[in-house]
């Protein structure tokens, strides 16, 4: 697994940088490819998640004040990426 925060071309990986610049990274491991940010809060994250969330390929998943944004395809990395965030207090 590696983190890179060099983002592709794909417009919802690109928005999910724009919209948390320097929180964002990528998760990759083996071919999938897992956007990452960390917000304050879980209403700003929220806000992520509904400035995100559009019809398309890549799903958006909020996680406490994380905000995961993946294909259907990539289920073994989003499992891996959840054991690494910080349960709730």
């Amino acid at each position: 697994m590696s983190i890179d925060t060099r983002f592709p071309r794909q417009p919802r990986l690109r928005a999910l940088r724009d919209l948390a610049q320097r929180t964002s990274v990528l998760v990759r491991f083996r071919r999938d490819v897992v956007g990452l940010a960390v917000a304050r809060g879980s209403s700003e994250a929220e806000l992520l998640v509904e400035l995100l969330r559009a019809p398309g390929a890549y799903r958006v998943l909020r996680r406490q004040n994380a905000v995961l944004v993946f294909r259907s395809g990539s289920r073994r990395t989003l499992e891996r990426v959840f054991r690494c965030l910080r349960p709730a207090a």
